[in-house]
């Protein structure tokens, strides 16, 4: 089931960014699940720092541009909102365990 954009281009040039992107965040998604087994946070933080520059990005294209598809508002809330869940995890975590 895929999800369907609907002013997205069918040239070669946005399939093949497209496409590569979707390898990119295949790789984003394993180096979460890499950083959950681990226990450095430094790794949590900065995956969640690369996932909060994503979502200004798309802030600032929704700034200058204009809105977008509402997928990509949906998916603008999740990159703003799951850092801030992620740090405010690892610093309840750090309480719990030094009591």
């Amino acid at each position: 089931m895929g999800v369907s954009i609907q002013a997205a281009s069918t040239s070669p040039t946005v399939d093949s960014h497209v496409r590569y992107m979707g390898a990119m965040f295949a790789g984003y998604g394993i180096a979460w699940l890499d950083a959950a087994d681990h226990d450095d946070v430094s790794r949590f933080r900065l995956l969640a720092a690369l996932m909060a520059a994503g979502g200004a990005s798309r802030l600032i294209t929704r700034g200058t541009l204009g809105r977008p598809d509402r997928v990509h508002d949906v998916l603008m809330a999740i990159e703003l909102v799951t850092p801030l869940i992620a740090e405010a995890s690892i610093r309840l975590n750090r309480k719990a365990v030094t009591r």
